[in-house]
């Protein structure tokens, strides 16, 4: 994972913990375009649907990931 796909999931287990590990400034700081996209957009499933959103936003962004592994990004 990168640098930034560590700090995007560090910063989900901190919502999902209740743990306050990082700040809002040092995600934005630290994330790149594609991460911080990711991140708005996971924000915005959570807000309209919930689990179903959240859902088809996991199934994105693994496509994503697999494009980067593939050299597709």
């Amino acid at each position: 994972m990168s640098c930034g796909e560590r700090l995007l999931l560090l910063v989900a287990w901190s919502i999902w913990s209740a743990c306050n590990h990082v700040t809002v400034g040092e995600v934005l700081y630290n994330l790149d375009s594609t991460s911080l996209t990711m991140l708005g957009k996971l924000m915005i499933a959570a807000g309209q649907g919930g689990g179903d959103a959240i859902e088809a936003w996991l199934a994105e962004a693994e496509k994503m990931i697999q494009r980067r592994q593939s050299g597709h990004a």
